[in-house]
């Protein structure tokens, strides 16, 4: 009942089928020589066969298929081992070559594009985006590559150092541009973020050229108390037409604690005494006493005493104190005000000294600073 054929069937293991089933959009437009992000799911239909690792490519095609006149973009996805019905997802950042000719292309995505993994059907590896990108020519990409942390600590209305290499990644030269530099609560620019006073001019850059310099910055006034990071942000007044609009800014790694003015009162001037006096003498000192600080000052005192040196201690002696009224930053006030050797004063030879806020009204930025020891001195005799 049984009857040869002539010729003979070859059995051979099963066999996988890898196919791009999913494909994100390309951006709408992309400048040659510039990158995107790629998302794609190479699963294995095959309906029994498993497949090896394997590597999904990705082209600019004029059309949906692939084909000799396609460019492969830079950068592949690696897929691990699939079993029959097995998928991997991911995203991978591509970019496309400088040479590309400006115009629309689809975007393809190809699975096993090297080959690697024996199919059942080695046509269908290709999957084709919905949507073009339009390529723009090549242009300039302007970058921080390089930003030293800022120092540990400022006050609001004070000034830094930053330092930064501003780099052109792209592959035509850039023009004259500007380096901002911004106070942000995190790595990322946004709009929260707060712009600090001083910025850097950066001279024309061809590819692959960098500038680095130093500039001090000022943390401006209503800048809220707060630990920030530094930004320092290439091109950020948009002067130069770029690939990559992305790429800017780069952040510091530590963070500056910023913390509000508070005041510096100091006597900058001051009268010498008589040469010479007994006690319950009087006699008027003048005095200029100044807000050093960044912040504005209320009313305060500044006191006259007698001291067996030129710093304040607690056994100086009060002879007399003059009322200072509210002063800005900056400001000073010269004023004249009586004082009179205490009854008792032992004999002796004393400086003079005038001592702003002697009290310990104001909370001040330095409380080392408030006196100064008048350039004469004065013999207390009977």
């Amino acid at each position: 009942n049984c009857r040869a054929a002539a010729g003979t069937i070859v059995v051979g293991p099963p066999m996988a089928d890898l196919v791009v089933t999913a494909l994100s959009a390309p951006p709408a437009t992309a400048a040659a020589s510039s990158s995107f992000a790629v998302t794609d799911t190479t699963q294995n239909v095959g309906a029994t066969g498993s497949a090896p690792a394997s590597s999904t490519r990705y082209y600019l095609s004029t059309n949906t298929l692939r084909d000799a006149g396609d460019i492969l973009l830079t950068g592949a996805r690696a897929v691990p081992a699939l079993a029959a019905g097995g998928s991997s997802a991911g995203t991978v950042t591509v970019t496309i070559p400088a040479s590309v000719l400006v115009g629309p292309y689809f975007l393809l995505a190809c699975a096993d594009d090297t080959a690697q993994v024996p199919e059942t059907n080695e046509t269908n590896n290709c999957s084709a985006s919905a949507t073009t990108v339009q390529v723009t020519p090549a242009t300039a990409d302007l970058a921080v590559t390089g930003l030293d942390d800022p120092s540990a600590t400022g006050l609001v209305g004070g000034t830094f150092r930053a330092t930064d290499i501003t780099r052109n990644v792209g592959v035509v030269t850039a023009g004259a541009s500007t380096t901002r530099y911004y106070l942000s609560l995190d790595t990322v620019r946004d709009a929260s973020d707060i712009l600090l006073g001083g910025s850097r001019a950066i001279p024309a850059l061809a590819p692959n050229a960098f500038s680095t310099d130093t500039v001090t910055v000022t943390i401006l006034t209503g800048t809220p108390a707060g630990r920030y990071f530094l930004l320092a942000c290439a091109d950020d007044l948009g002067a130069v037409n770029e690939s990559n609009e992305t790429n800017n800014c780069r952040a510091s790694v530590g963070t500056l604690q910023v913390s509000l003015p508070i005041a510096d009162l100091a006597v900058t001037a001051v009268s010498d005494p008589p040469a010479a006096a007994a006690p319950g003498a009087s006699f008027v000192l003048t005095d200029t006493t100044q807000n050093v600080g960044p912040t504005v000052v209320g009313a305060t005192s500044t006191r006259y005493v007698l001291s067996v040196d030129t710093v304040r201690s607690a056994n100086d002696i009060v002879i007399g104190a003059r009322g200072i009224g509210a002063l800005g930053p900056g400001v000073p006030s010269t004023g004249s005000a009586p004082a009179t050797i205490p009854a008792g004063t032992a004999s002796g030879t004393y400086f003079l000294l005038a001592c702003a806020d002697d009290t310990n009204q104001i909370i001040e930025a330095s409380e080392t600073n408030n006196c100064l020891a008048a350039a004469g001195t004065i013999t207390i005799g009977p």
